[in-house]
């Protein structure tokens, strides 16, 4: 996994890394890293303060670390031409479990249940982005009320 994202990283000249994870109500936070500390991520040294994200700051008052999906890799061109990169992690308690009520564990514990009374799910994570360019945000506005 470590030779494969830095490889990755360094062949598509990223500039920066953009971390996301959900809370325990499921927003998505970030967390920006240089591509200098692409090592540390896939070694899980990049951690966060619990306290700061929302649910947790009354439960865990610890420090979590935050391990890369690295199949969720993806690249995408800044407004000045810059390459960066957005991978999706999973938080991990700082005794090496993984977050019980992270928004991912949850969501595939819902889908296990529902398999098991005969449902199946058909769903994806998918990074969209938008980028308009020359367009008049008011014609953009007067559109979407029509």
């Amino acid at each position: 996994m470590e030779k494969s994202l830095t490889k990755r990283v360094s062949r598509d000249n990223v500039k920066q890394i953009k971390l996301l994870f959900s809370d325990v109500l499921g927003n998505e936070k970030s967390l920006t890293i240089s591509t200098s500390k692409v090592d540390d991520l896939v070694n899980n040294k990049i951690w966060v303060d619990a306290s700061d994200v929302e649910g947790l700051l009354h439960i865990c008052e610890d420090e979590m670390y935050l391990v890369p999906q690295v199949d969720s890799y993806k690249i995408v061109k800044d407004i000045d031409g810059n390459t960066n990169a957005y991978i999706t992690c999973d938080v991990f308690s700082s005794d090496g479990k993984k977050y019980e009520t992270a928004k991912s564990v949850l969501t595939n514990s819902a889908i296990s249940d529902a398999r098991k009374i005969g449902y199946n799910e058909m769903s994806e994570d998918e990074l969209v982005s938008f980028l308009f360019t020359n367009v008049s945000l008011n014609t953009l506005a007067r559109r979407a009320y029509l």
